[in-house]
């Protein structure tokens, strides 16, 4: 029987899934624990941009599902001088390697910040 170190039977299983909550944490569950936080400033748009790596790349790209640290599929928090709430993770684009996002804060040109938990997977 052949045995692997944990840490690279968890690699080989993130080429097919990957998320942020922590390990062994369903997606969909109420936590903000492992939820990336990204501060930065809103275009002409309203909208904040980021980049998000993966920690192995995937076989495939994909699309990720997004969730509030509420557990709403499809949002995100976000929060900005005198709003915040939940809001509509829009206007995608993936690799194998990373996804971009955009999250509309609702105001442009403004300090703001998003988070919320993901998913993605390259399941065969």
């Amino acid at each position: 029987m052949e045995f692997r170190p944990f840490a690279i039977e968890l690699m080989m299983c993130q080429r097919y899934y990957e998320s942020s909550y922590n390990l062994g944490v369903a997606p969909g569950t109420i936590t903000a624990d492992g939820a990336p936080f990204v501060y930065g400033s809103s275009d002409a748009g309203n909208n904040l941009q980021f980049i998000q790596r993966y920690i192995v790349p995937k076989r495939t790209p994909v699309v990720p599902i997004f969730y509030s640290t509420s557990g709403a599929v499809g949002s995100w928090n976000y929060g900005r001088s005198g709003a915040g709430g939940f809001v509509t993770v829009t206007k995608y684009s993936t690799s194998i390697y990373s996804w971009t996002a955009y999250v509309n804060v609702g105001a442009a040109y403004v300090a703001c910040n998003v988070y919320g938990n993901w998913a993605a997977s390259a399941e065969l």
